[in-house]
């Protein structure tokens, strides 16, 4: 069985999922699996982003709310009382970029955090989308080892006491890497 979603942006017309029917049933595909989530971390949901601004949405006939209803109206239909939650990504008109850029672990400051180091190494391994790790005791020309694409300057840089050399350090020991 396949479903069919009608993303009509009526107000009439709610969002709805329908069975549709299926020719005939493919032979068993492999079990998808996620890849195993960092020590001392359960998977509880997950978050899927849907790069779709108000234009792409009013150019298919659609809505970003009668998208959301709908991914609701499956999730509900494929997992009855599953917990659902929407959320708008924001950014500035006119910038360019990626619609989601990358994603960041770690605090900007104070104690570097090993769960957020951990996490970051998962997703950089993971997901094609950059992940920052900040480690605000983070050193020039130390290794990184979680794997991230990037490393945030935070208290690492801030907190000295001569910040424009603790960056041209960072700045420098970088170049000497790539």
């Amino acid at each position: 069985m396949s479903l069919a979603v009608n993303l009509s942006p009526a107000a009439s017309a709610p969002a709805t999922v329908a069975p549709s029917p299926v020719a005939a049933a493919p032979e068993k595909a492999p079990q998808r699996r996620l890849r195993a989530v960092p020590e001392g971390t359960e998977a509880r949901g997950f978050v899927l982003y849907v790069g779709v601004d108000e234009l792409k949405a009013a150019a298919a006939g659609t809505d970003l709310g009668a998208i959301v209803e709908a991914l609701k109206a499956l999730t509900q239909q494929l997992v009855p009382n599953a917990e659902t939650h929407a959320a708008v990504a924001l950014a500035p008109k006119g910038v360019g970029g990626r619609d989601v850029d990358y994603v960041m672990f770690g605090p900007l400051g104070g104690a570097p955090d090993a769960q957020a180091a951990e996490l970051a190494q998962w997703w950089a391994e993971t997901f094609e989308v950059p992940a920052v790790h900040s480690n605000p005791a983070a050193e020039p020309g130390a290794e990184d080892a979680t794997g991230a694409e990037f490393l945030a300057l935070s208290d690492c840089v801030w907190i000295r006491t001569d910040p424009a050399s603790a960056l041209k350090s960072f700045t420098t020991a970088a170049k000497g890497k790539a």
